[in-house]
């Protein structure tokens, strides 16, 4: 992974900063990690060799206790026991996610601790930056800590000072040199105490650590064997997506379920041995399924495989497993969505196996999803989470007792459509936002429930928006403006709408209900300011656009669009002044430069027109591009003309002709040069012809 782009870094490097954390993320969502499995290790200092030269350090991890097979990142050192020795806290990517190793050590050695305080004036309190040295009677080196603000990777060890002694118990002074560079000498110290030392006082205080201390008792963690089977409890909320199956004609169809209780879901293959012990298990105890209103589907995904004579495959195997319940072909789309509801709920992109089960409640929600083979018994027990608590849904969920330091929270159903929408399948995803907007509508909300629906028909909206069906996405936004009254993002999608049917007049209302609410936006003023032009208000669009500008006048943008609309407000004099402010602090500002250059060289007014000048510009333009950007060639033919050159005008239109020509982009500027050019070659220059106020 590359440091982080500088601000006026080339967009390349930035390009490739982003793609590495891309592709760091998918390493860690394929659950693989991005540092190799590193355990903690320790590292024993064996000192020097008879020629004073340094050895190297020992790894004595084994030794010491410290090879377990975490994948470890932080690691912060405290005497937690206050027993004179250093303990470890460690953090790791993998469980468990926190270890605490206490340090057992027998020695018998000597230690001193201090806790240091800054005067709180010149002096940070916490007296980070301190530089503690302790003199040892009988020797000529001090030994040094200094105190630091962080410790190791994303950890921070304890503010306790700990100095270890060996064999020696007698000691000279501590000297304290404190971040503002004055220093301080301490006596009076004795070994294996914990002192503090307060700047400005000269003195150790002796402390004594608190004596009810609960103590920490030595386990084993309970590691689950590795194997092919896991359970997990759903949050609240996790929507199942739309279930489509092979019809008769193989056209997909949805799968309807029958009744309203517990519905299971299962994804099996005839080539899979597990899946058929599963159906044949489930097929036993039908009636206890029956009995407990649970209807259930297995759901064949041979035809998935692109298999030969799939259904015929698995109707052999169905009937082969005595399996009592209606079974039907999952499409490649079902499989797909599926996968992605587990991945997006686990946040672990793993392919989803067979045989995996879905036990989905009477609202469509999933209560349970089982990878690999299910006992019936599992599943009748957890089938009792249908009336759960949140709270006891939670503590389902997980192997082993605990306390819960926050409330339950709900599952981010908006999570699977952003993946399901990454993954290429919009329909799907739209399908998927379209009924969990309906589940959380028939919801009673509370606020935090109206941002999750706010949220939600946001969401669908703008993806409706983008695909074109503007009448199914005015309803989802204009519902979502309901639920988000104060939220800009659906003022602004709103606003885009509107503008996109011709509704200014709505979309300059939405636009101007955004600035109430952050009126520091100056972007939301530019956006005003381009609709009040849209709709001839031109007066009003060169007022919105000073007003920025008095805020940061050397918004070069914006400077471009208040001279656009002068331009159309009849002050093609103030648009002059405003294209030349543009290009005397932004030379390269290409655009303006050209724009300048073609009412310099065919205003309709011939007081505004200056040709030498509008000639000048549209060369220089041209020579820094090379001669490649036809739309610079075009206003130079133009300023040609203006200026009775026209075997040049000519020559410049019809090069820019060819460029147009050959372009998508400029298909439609190929009817108004060639309608130019003809007057070149007539000897007659063009002119804009003078247009209304307000007219683009």
């Amino acid at each position: 992974m590359a440091q982080s782009p500088l601000p006026n870094a080339p967009q390349v490097a930035v390009r490739r900063y982003q793609q590495g954390w891309r592709a760091l993320n998918r390493l860690l969502h394929e659950n693989r990690s991005f540092s190799g499995q590193e355990k903690h290790c320790a590292f024993l200092n064996c000192g020097q060799d008879a020629q004073g030269q340094q050895r190297a350090f020992a790894d004595v991890s084994n030794g010491v206790g410290f090879d377990f097979p975490d994948d470890g990142r932080g690691l912060a050192l405290v005497d937690w026991d206050f027993d004179g020795d250093l303990d470890v806290w460690a953090i790791n990517r993998t469980a468990p996610r926190l270890r605490f190793l206490r340090n057992g050590n027998a020695s018998g050695h000597h230690f001193i601790a201090f806790q240091v305080q800054g005067n709180g004036k010149d002096t940070n309190r916490d007296a980070i930056g301190a530089r503690l040295e302790l003199h040892l009677s009988g020797e000529n080196t001090p030994r040094v800590k200094t105190l630091h603000a962080g410790h190791a990777f994303l950890s921070q060890s304890s503010r306790w000072m700990h100095f270890g002694l060996g064999k020696t118990k007698k000691l000279d002074k501590l000297v304290v040199r404190w971040p503002n560079g004055t220093s301080e000498e301490v006596g009076g110290l004795m070994a294996d105490q914990f002192y503090f030392v307060a700047q400005g006082h000269g003195v150790a205080v002796p402390w004594s650590p608190p004596g009810n201390r609960a103590a920490l008792l030595a386990s084993e963690p309970a590691v689950e064997p590795e194997g092919d089977r896991s359970r997990t409890v759903a949050p609240p909320g996790l929507r199942v997506p739309t279930l489509w199956t092979e019809g008769a004609d193989d056209q997909p169809v949805e799968y309807k379920r029958e009744g309203k209780g517990l519905f299971l879901v299962n994804l099996w293959a005839s080539y899979c041995g597990p899946c058929k012990e599963e159906l044949i298990e489930w097929a036993g105890a039908a009636s206890k399924f029956r009995a407990r209103g649970i209807e259930v589907v297995a759901l064949n995904t041979d035809g998935v495989q692109g298999g030969k004579d799939a259904r015929k495959h698995a109707l052999t195997a169905i009937k082969a497993t005595g399996f009592p319940f209606p079974w039907a072909e999952a499409t490649a789309l079902t499989v797909r969505t599926l996968d992605i509801l587990s991945s997006a709920a686990l946040d672990l992109w793993t392919p989803l196996p067979v045989p995996s089960s879905f036990l989905i409640d009477a609202k469509g929600e999933v209560l349970v999803f089982y990878k690999g083979p299910v006992p019936a018994a599992q599943i009748l027990a957890d089938a009792t989470l249908a009336t759960a608590t949140p709270e006891e849904r939670r503590t389902a969920a997980v192997p082993f007792p605990g306390r819960w330091v926050a409330d339950p929270t709900e599952a981010d159903s908006l999570r699977v459509a952003r993946m399901l929408l990454d993954r290429d399948e919009t329909e799907s995803s739209i399908d998927y936002l379209e009924s969990l907007v309906a589940s959380l509508d028939a919801k009673g909300q509370d606020e935090e429930g109206k941002t999750s629906l706010g949220d939600a028909k946001y969401f669908v909206g703008t993806l409706l928006l983008e695909h074109g069906r503007q009448a199914e996405a005015l309803g989802y936004l204009e519902g979502a403006r309901e639920s988000l009254p104060r939220d800009i993002r659906v003022r602004n999608a709103l606003a885009e709408l509107y503008q996109r049917t011709g509704r200014l007049d709505h979309a300059i209302a939405e636009t101007t209900a955004a600035i109430t609410i952050n009126a520091s936006n100056l972007s939301l003023h530019d956006r005003l300011g381009d609709l009040y032009l849209a709709n001839g208000q031109t007066a009003h669009a060169v007022e919105r656009y000073g007003m920025v500008l008095k805020v940061a006048p050397k918004r070069a943008s914006t400077r471009f669009r208040l001279a656009e609309a002068q331009l159309r407000d009849g002050q093609a004099t103030a648009a002059i002044v405003s294209f030349k402010q543009i290009l005397s602090s932004n030379p390269r500002f290409f655009e303006a430069a050209n724009r300048l250059s073609q009412i310099l060289a065919s205003h309709s007014d011939p007081k505004i027109r200056a040709p030498q000048e509008a000639f000048a510009l549209a060369k220089r333009l041209c020579l820094v591009t090379k001669e490649r950007d036809p739309r610079y060639l075009d206003t130079r033919a133009t300023a040609e003309a203006a200026m009775g050159e026209f075997k040049d005008a000519v020559a410049s239109a019809e090069q820019a002709l060819k460029f147009y020509e050959v372009a998508p982009r400029y298909r439609s500027l190929v009817q108004p040069l060639a309608e130019r050019l003809a007057l070149f070659r007539k000897k007659e220059s063009w002119v804009e012809p003078e247009r209304k106020l307000g007219e683009p």
